[in-house]
């Protein structure tokens, strides 16, 4: 009995059409390589095999649109990204959302300063990670907030506390899209020697990377190019080190595996990772320019059928799925694509019927928002 009245007032609510508010369209561009593009613009792309030199452990390095340059990807795993709906204003909710996030983190609500639009807290004395939150605002025009753990320990960026931050923001109706630790990043162009597979002096400087994601220079210890030889002889004897001059360099002695000249990007750069992975050293590179930060990974607002997008499935996403077909309301583009549960481009009548079938439990398709 429950189940059919449940049934008869959903098709009621669907028919009239009840408002629903907080629905408005919100144009997310993830500023990013010299235009718009996010991680998708990558698949199909075969990675470069650099043994970590560059990447170290999560990285990748992909080769570059122009002669001798490579793009190095890098994920942020500490770092959070909520961007707030088009339709809300900053000012009007920017305190709501530093109060959730402060049941998270007590402190940070009392360090918060709306003139600087940041708060920074260490949450534990022994270990020392810091915990900032800050405005983010992308060339697009969107404007969110970026959630960062640093320190030498992060094992506060758990995956229990990105589910609840968004949950608590989304059913607020705050945020348009959502980002977890490790989906964004940083990317830089990385340029090469026109003999790639050259090197600079007589020692290299250990480079490790941290739990918070940065990179780190350690002691400076001396390179064993004789090892580096005798590991050629070995695996690739049609190569040698060969010492050059270098006049931009003359204070230090430079060296170069001759015989590779010939060899693309690709395999250079490969060779040159095997040779840091077993002797630590590093080719000469660049980076003349860092560019934006992309967007690498996935909205965790997207979910089939989320329509209102609280992370929650409902009689709410049906109306506000018919609503937008009817033209009556407009929807975000998270908001556009979990109403598109067939994945046809548009949301249609179909699409509606779909979710209201999954509200209803007649069906059982869809993954949890």
């Amino acid at each position: 009995m429950k189940k059919t009245m449940r049934k008869m007032i959903a098709m009621f609510l669907t028919l009239a059409c009840v408002p629903v508010t907080g629905l408005t369209a919100s144009a997310f561009d993830a500023p990013n390589w010299w235009g718009q593009t996010t991680w998708s613009d990558f698949e199909g792309e075969t990675p470069i095999n650099a043994h970590g030199m560059l990447t170290l452990d999560d990285g990748a390095l992909y080769e570059g649109k122009w002669q001798n340059e490579a793009v190095l990807v890098q994920p942020r795993n500490n770092v959070l990204r909520f961007i707030l709906c088009e339709d809300v204003e900053f000012e009007a909710v920017e305190m709501q959302v530093v109060e959730i996030v402060d049941t998270y983190f007590p402190g940070l609500l009392r360090n918060y300063d709306p003139e600087i639009h940041a708060a920074g807290i260490t949450v534990e004395e022994k270990r020392q990670p810091l915990v900032t939150l800050y405005r983010y605002d992308s060339e697009s025009g969107t404007v969110g907030f970026e959630l960062n753990i640093s320190g030498s320990d992060i094992d506060l960026a758990t995956e229990e506390l990105e589910t609840s931050i968004l949950c608590d923001l989304a059913r607020q109706h705050l945020i348009s899209a959502f980002y977890g630790w490790g989906s964004t990043g940083f990317y830089s162009h990385a340029c090469f020697d026109e003999n790639i597979l050259s090197y600079s002096g007589n020692t290299h400087t250990v480079v490790t990377k941290n739990r918070a994601g940065w990179y780190q220079l350690g002691e400076e210890v001396d390179t064993d190019w004789e090892g580096v030889q005798a590991y050629l002889d070995v695996h690739y004897p049609q190569y040698d080190v060969k010492s050059y001059e270098n006049e931009y360099q003359a204070d230090y002695p430079c060296y170069r595996i001759s015989g590779t000249e010939d060899l693309s990007l690709r395999e250079c750069l490969e060779l040159a990772g095997e040779l840091y992975e077993h002797f630590g050293i590093t080719v000469n590179y660049a980076i003349p320019e860092n560019a934006a930060e992309p967007t690498l990974g996935h909205n965790a607002l997207e979910g089939a059928g989320d329509v209102t997008l609280d992370c929650e499935l409902d009689i709410m996403d049906v109306i506000a799925a018919n609503k937008y077909i009817l033209g009556v309301d407009t929807l975000c583009d998270t908001a556009k694509k979990n109403a598109d549960v067939s994945g046809d481009g548009t949301p249609d009548a179909a699409d509606t019927l779909a979710i209201l079938k999954e509200v209803t439990g007649v069906t059982t398709d869809f993954a949890e928002p």
